[in-house]
């Protein structure tokens, strides 16, 4: 039983973070989140922040939440996905990128709660996107 009038734990929700807001609404659980979509793709890569906005579904002891709410924060500028070679994407010009993109939007690492590194079509062929992918995603908060 679940009861409302009593305090009481989620620790699914342990790992979200300190930034996320929760509130009891109606009897269904909603809470807040900021999230970073990193995309470095084959000719262009951007970044965009986003405050998200999750709600249970269906029953009150569901586990399963819906966004209904997404406000973009940020966009940054679209670059040009720099290479060093054929086969080598130029990692310090991406960091710098992202680093300026985090600066202008005012936000840290430490501010996102959740997020994604994607990296698509002919840079996902390169010989050190694993690398970026695994760097970049300690930018990108808790993935969710």
């Amino acid at each position: 039983m679940h009861d409302l009038d009593e305090d009481h734990d989620h620790p699914e929700f342990a790992a979200i973070g300190p930034d996320v807001v929760m509130e009891d609404i109606e009897g269904l659980e909603m809470f807040t989140l900021k999230s970073v979509g990193i995309d470095i793709g084959s000719s262009t890569s951007h970044l965009v922040f986003s405050q998200l906005t999750l709600r249970r579904q269906g029953a009150s002891l569901s586990g399963h939440f819906k966004v209904t709410a997404r406000q973009v924060l940020f966009r940054s500028t679209i670059m040009l996905t720099p290479y060093l070679s054929g086969t080598l994407i130029d990692i310090e010009k991406i960091k710098q990128f992202i680093a300026n993109a985090y600066q202008e939007a005012r936000l840290t690492p430490e501010n996102i709660d959740t997020g994604a590194v994607i990296i698509t079509g002919e840079a996902l062929k390169k010989e050190n996107a694993q690398p970026i992918v695994e760097y970049f995603a300690k930018y990108a908060g808790k993935f969710i």
